[in-house]
């Protein structure tokens, strides 16, 4: 069996040490960007379309990346052979899950307990206690009912916060309530006071983050995004932290990044910018599941993860 693995040049026997132990007998070649040579399997993040050209004897891609709208760029433009002739599968939660937990969970106590105002008063030497809030006046509102999705509502729910979660498809068995298609988006987000983002970026979700869906959230509500900066109407989100309808905002991901110097967003009062540091998959347990993949496949078994072009994941 050969493998044939593209990215993260880096860290390269970071990511091929794990998928050695898993896979001792595969002939694993990292690849250049030209390089041609026949392969089973390619494992990749973020390949030039040469890498994805017509290959002898190739089965799968496994994306490393956390989503695909890269290759689905990609897909768009150059039609690279191998996309429309093998399966593209991605990862599914390979340590990204509990990190963007973590991540999300600190915003959301942040401004639920008022840190942003209190940093306000901290650069005005003013000392007061603002009102103690409680945790049943503070929903949080979650864009995507995924594996990222279910976890961050699942934790937030156990802290007592009143979750809900949006998603593409109805879910009656979900422990939170749900609400599902584009003519139940701003129902969803009434009374939101805090409005997070983990959809996946497809033609259906780019700038869902717009003046309509923060108008229909609670006066004074945050918004949390950890997807995708395309996901966001960037004017509309000024206009929404400047009349008030917004009340602050974290942002890990931007539409260009890295987030250019005379961007406004450096400079926005209550608007909190990370380097889409939220979350990343993990080189151990990314190079298990797609050890275990590869042997389902070897097997003749179905596997989880094939990447549906239409949906966009």
């Amino acid at each position: 069996m050969q493998i044939g693995f593209y990215g993260y040049p880096q860290q390269i026997e970071t990511w091929l040490q794990p998928l050695r132990q898993a896979l001792p007998t595969a002939a694993i070649r990292v690849l250049s960007a030209e390089d041609q040579a026949a392969a089973d399997y390619l494992i990749v993040r973020n390949p030039p379309a040469s890498i994805l050209g017509e290959r002898e004897r190739l089965k799968a891609i496994f994306n490393l990346g956390a989503g695909i709208d890269y290759l689905a760029q990609l897909r768009a433009q150059a039609a690279p052979r191998a996309l429309e002739q093998v399966p593209l599968i991605r990862l599914e939660d390979a340590g990204m899950a509990e990190q963007m937990r973590d991540y999300v969970t600190h915003w959301v106590l942040h401004f639920f307990r008022g840190f942003d105002r209190y940093q306000a008063q901290q650069q005005q030497a003013h000392w007061q206690a603002l009102p103690t809030p409680q945790k049943s006046d503070f929903t949080v509102g979650i864009l995507g009912g995924g594996q990222l999705g279910q976890t961050i509502a699942l934790h937030l729910q156990s802290l007592g916060f009143p979750v809900r979660v949006w998603k593409r498809q109805a879910d009656p068995h979900a422990p939170y309530p749900c609400w599902h298609g584009t003519d139940q988006l701003t129902v969803f987000a009434q009374n939101v006071s805090a409005l997070v983002n983990v959809l996946p970026l497809t033609p259906a979700t780019q700038g869902i983050l717009n003046r309509v869906l923060f108008q229909a959230c609670r006066r004074g509500a945050y918004l949390i995004n950890v997807a995708r900066g395309q996901h966001v109407v960037e004017d509309d989100l000024l206009q929404a932290l400047t009349s008030g309808q917004l009340a602050g905002a974290c942002l890990d991901v931007f539409a260009q990044e890295p987030l250019p110097a005379t961007h406004p967003f450096w400079t926005t009062p209550n608007l909190y910018l990370t380097p889409h540091c939220s979350a990343d998959n993990l080189p151990q347990p990314s190079m298990q599941q797609i050890a275990h993949k590869i042997q389902q496949i070897e097997a003749g078994q179905t596997v989880t993860g094939i990447v549906d072009w239409i949906r966009g994941y």
